[in-house]
């Protein structure tokens, strides 16, 4: 069960979430918390039940109550289903990738005069097949040769074709040394495989959380990879930012190195800002990989009321003032 209050309900299902204000007991323990009631209003704490909690070593188990308004219910964990044509080691996020192999990813072939054995040379011709996987499925054969059919008409065609090795192309996605198979393994810097976040400029250090903003939160962001597009600077920070920065209440930064493009995926921890000048009031596990022209992260292991931060060259007022030029020029031609 959430122990964070998820903001604004909405979500596990129904209108109102129920997550645990409270911490989980200790093996064999048990323990008595209060589960809070999350509204579209904003408060996190509305008809707060008590509910016990008994740690069983490798599970817990939850002593609930009845809710008494609806629509309302428990919210537990805080994985997704991976999209359709994706998959992972449980069906769930993290980790959901493209999947060749799922039947929305490929098309049946079912025509036995694709046949090898088929010497009868004939017309057909492949120039009208759509781009993307196939799986043959006919019972003269479901493998393609890896012989050349000699002197050709065969398969129902007047030129055969037949699999030279027997590597095939990395999934979408994936890659390898040479984008062939052995190898092949999840590639961030793909575009299939990462958002982007664009022109937030606010994310940028130099930025103050001003009287009557609205401070960003990343609890929005799902797990996954993302880029960074933005005037003030696509890096993330690597020192300490105070509270107030970045466009929110408690901004993040990285306490780490940026990685070089040879180092591939690396694990880092990020940071949050606290009061009275703590730079890191909590610690959390992310990953960044170096793409060449651009970096990917991934998002902490729990979502947190507080802003990715980004560094920034420029100030934020220097930002707004190139982006209107940049307007102006482009409505001049």
């Amino acid at each position: 069960m959430p122990t964070e209050c998820v903001q604004d309900g909405g979500r596990c299902g129904a209108l109102y979430s129920v997550w645990m204000n409270g911490t989980f007991p200790d093996e064999e323990e048990v323990a008595n918390v209060t589960a809070c009631t999350a509204s579209y209003t904003g408060d996190c704490c509305s008809h707060p039940m008590d509910i016990q909690i008994k740690n069983c070593s490798s599970f817990l188990v939850y002593n609930l109550a009845a809710v008494t308004t609806c629509p309302k219910r428990y919210c537990f964990g805080s994985e997704m289903p991976c999209p359709k044509g994706e998959t992972s080691l449980n069906g769930f996020s993290p980790g959901c990738k493209y999947e060749p192999c799922l039947p929305a990813n490929y098309k049946n072939i079912d025509q036995w005069e694709r046949s090898v054995g088929n010497k009868n040379g004939g017309q057909i011709c492949d120039n009208v097949l759509e781009p993307g996987w196939y799986r043959p499925v006919s019972k003269a054969g479901r493998e393609m040769p890896t012989s050349c059919p000699e002197n050709g008409l065969k398969c129902g065609t007047t030129y055969p074709i037949w699999m030279n090795g027997t590597e095939i192309p990395c999934p979408l996605g994936e890659t390898s040394n040479n984008n062939f198979t052995p190898g092949c393994e999840f590639d961030p810097c793909q575009s299939i495989n990462y958002d982007t976040l664009k022109d937030e400029v606010k994310r940028s250090s130099n930025y103050t959380l001003l009287a009557g903003d609205e401070p960003t939160d990343d609890s929005r962001l799902k797990s996954g990879w993302y880029r960074v597009d933005s005037s003030t600077g696509n890096d993330i920070v690597t020192e300490s930012v105070k509270m107030y920065q970045c466009g929110t209440i408690y901004p993040l930064w990285m306490n780490g190195t940026l990685p070089d493009e040879h180092d591939k995926t690396v694990d880092r921890k990020v940071c949050r800002s606290g009061p009275n000048g703590n730079i890191c009031v909590e610690d959390y596990n992310m990953k960044v990989r170096n793409c060449g022209k651009y970096w990917k992260c991934t998002p902490i292991e729990k979502s947190k009321i507080s802003s990715t931060v980004h560094t920034s060259p420029p100030t934020y007022d220097e930002a707004m003032q190139n982006g209107k030029k940049k307007s102006e020029a482009i409505k001049t031609h």
